[in-house]
């Protein structure tokens, strides 16, 4: 399925500036994701079930992302 591949694709991507920005301590770019994708899901979020649930993964996705730039930024500075 064309969409379920677009939507990997954006995850991936997500993680991957996320995970970047904490190993060159750029954070300021993880609000600039964070609002891109708010944006483009504005008209979806007035269903109270979809925003929940996009709360629910935007939080997993950006909390293990930021997990392992740090994690990663802890085993390089050893």
């Amino acid at each position: 399925n064309v969409v379920k591949n677009v939507v990997y694709i954006i995850g991936n991507l997500k993680r991957l500036l996320i995970f970047i920005s904490m190993l060159i301590d750029y954070y300021s770019i993880i609000g600039f994701i964070l609002t891109a994708k708010s944006i483009a899901r504005f008209n979806k979020l007035s269903d109270q079930r979809f925003a929940e649930y996009f709360i629910i993964g935007n939080l997993i996705s950006f909390t293990s992302a930021i997990i392992g730039g740090v994690f990663v930024k802890f085993i390089i500075n050893l």
